[in-house]
């Protein structure tokens, strides 16, 4: 997380590999599946790298992802309805 925060660009695709299974797990929790569940997954991801500033030092990085994750996911079915 740190190398990630220092602007190391590999760093963040590390964090991915490891956490990339209890963020799909998160998801799939929620109801969600197929497209939907990868759009989200993508979306969460985007999120985090965008906010990485945001976790603190003690901060466990695969609880602030999944908050993250769950933040997208409640967050989806209104941007929706903003485009209808």
């Amino acid at each position: 997380v740190l190398r990630c925060a220092a602007g190391m660009s590999d760093a963040f695709g590390i964090l991915m590999s490891r956490h990339r299974a209890a963020l799909r797990r998160k998801i799939r929790s929620l109801g969600l599946s197929g497209a939907i569940a990868d759009d989200m997954e993508q979306e969460t991801w985007v999120r985090a790298y965008q906010r990485l500033q945001d976790l603190r030092d003690g901060d466990s990085f695969q609880a602030w992802l999944i908050q993250v994750a769950h933040t997208v996911c409640l967050a989806a079915p209104r941007k929706d309805q903003r485009k209808s």
